[in-house]
């Protein structure tokens, strides 16, 4: 695949991936991926799109195998190390979980980027409960704002449910 000469066709071929994946055509979708990894200025839109694949193709390992080799590309996104979390928690991997929520929470904080912050901490909180560290669950809930609500395993909660 030749490199993308414009944002526009950059995003085209990301459309194309998400339509493939709604169309369950998942091998070409793949093959897109492959052809953005290949590149080094649009590996990590390719490494991200894989793992989105693999994702709905319900193949955890290497979801987090893509997620993991994004971040080991350099760690100062916070969502890309929140959509590890959520894989690695989905995948019974508790305690990496909690790491990599951590870890999100820490540059979205150091970037001033609220979304994933909040998200985050929602995250870890639930982690923690399931960890059985309701203590550090608490302290995590009560940084979000009141009312604050998120999707978790299990559906939508509020600060207020999980604490």
């Amino acid at each position: 695949m030749a490199l993308p000469t414009s944002e526009e066709d950059f995003n085209s071929i990301l459309r194309r991936i998400e339509a493939l994946v709604a169309s369950s055509y998942s091998p070409d979708a793949l093959a897109l991926c492959d052809g953005l990894i290949a590149q080094e200025v649009t590996r990590r839109a390719g490494l991200r799109a894989r793992a989105d694949v693999y994702a709905s193709m319900r193949l955890k390992d290497l979801q987090i195998v893509d997620l993991e080799r994004l971040i080991a590309l350099g760690d100062w996104e916070p969502a890309d190390r929140f959509h590890l979390g959520i894989a690695q928690w989905r995948d019974g991997r508790t305690e990496a979980a909690a790491l990599s929520f951590r870890r999100a929470v820490e540059i979205g904080e150091a970037a001033g980027f609220g979304y994933y912050t909040d998200a985050s901490r929602m995250h870890l909180a639930g982690v923690l409960i399931q960890l059985g560290k309701k203590g550090e669950a608490l302290a995590h809930c009560r940084l979000v704002a009141d009312g604050y609500e998120c999707h978790l395993p299990g559906g939508v909660r509020t600060k207020e449910q999980l604490m």
